[in-house]
């Protein structure tokens, strides 16, 4: 995905996957499942989006996940 998030402060930056991938690990999940809840979190994201947005989307992916397993 070739696009930008907008930081709390309001600078642009390039998005990471990594850095989201790494959010996703911190909470527990196995790199194969965390890679599912990447897809899902990454099927949502825009051009532009805060990361406050981004958080809200992975954090009740995250708790589904949980929840269905």
């Amino acid at each position: 995905m070739n696009f930008s998030v907008t930081k709390y402060d309001g600078r642009r930056e390039p998005y990471s996957q990594e850095k989201i991938l790494r959010s996703i690990l911190r909470s527990g999940i196995k790199k194969d499942e965390a890679t599912k809840v990447l897809a899902q979190v990454e099927s949502k994201l825009y051009d532009g989006i805060p990361t406050s947005q981004i958080y809200e989307i992975v954090h009740p992916q995250v708790n589904s996940f949980y929840r269905v397993r």
